[in-house]
């Protein structure tokens, strides 16, 4: 299981290689904007975002794909770092290594979409997670998972990848005894929201979070 200095001290390292990677890629200017957003990370952070549950697990009906995708877990790392910067090829195999379940939609031998379940403990330093947890780990007990980091490339948005990918989850949540799933999204993605309730997600409450100089403010409000 991932220990508490090796999660920390990895997200700091992938946080450098990714503002490194950024001055490398862009001009002048861009890697004034890389510097500009490395520093207001580190200086000042907002997020507002909901809590879901889901209880009890069910998978849904999908409709006949429009491309032939499928889906598959992960059983090997893989650069997903196209789809959501965060999973590089080594937080993929860390995360895999601790036990967590990584699910792709594979189209033309490319990832075309990725979903994540753990059901374990796990880092999550960034504010979009700190909605369900004060801490930066999460904890769950035996029947409790929870769903993140889901991403379909845009090109390939309305094809009902999500609900693939979803099912996915929701079946192997459900063979590893999960009774109740959690999961979390930013307060704007109205799309998002469509979709959840439309699954049968329950909004619990809704959190701000701020982090100034490395301070964490969290503040609940009604959902």
């Amino acid at each position: 299981m991932m220990s508490r200095s090796g999660g920390f001290i990895r997200h700091q390292s992938e946080r450098w290689h990714r503002f490194r990677a950024n001055c490398g890629r862009e001009g002048g200017a861009g890697r004034w904007r890389a510097l500009w957003g490395f520093l207001k990370g580190s200086v000042y952070e907002r997020f507002e975002g909901y809590v879901y549950t889901l209880e009890p697990l069910r998978t849904e009906s999908e409709p006949p794909r429009k491309i032939p995708y499928e889906v598959e877990e992960l059983r090997e790392p893989m650069d997903l770092s196209f789809l959501h910067r965060e999973l590089t090829l080594e937080n993929v195999r860390a995360r895999l290594e601790n036990g967590e379940h990584g699910f792709v939609a594979m189209y033309d031998n490319t990832a075309i979409g990725t979903a994540w379940l753990t059901t374990v403990r796990t880092y999550f330093p960034g504010l979009e997670y700190r909605v369900i947890a004060r801490s930066p780990w999460l904890n769950f007990s035996r029947t409790e998972g929870y769903t993140y980091r889901v991403v379909v490339d845009p090109k390939y948005r309305g094809s009902n990848i999500h609900l693939a990918l979803y099912n996915a989850r929701i079946s192997r949540a459900m063979s590893l005894g999960v009774k109740r799933l959690v999961a979390s999204t930013g307060a704007g993605n109205a799309t998002v929201h469509k979709i959840v309730h439309d699954l049968g997600w329950v909004r619990q409450r809704r959190v701000v979070c701020w982090r100034i100089c490395g301070i964490l403010i969290r503040r609940t409000l009604p959902a």
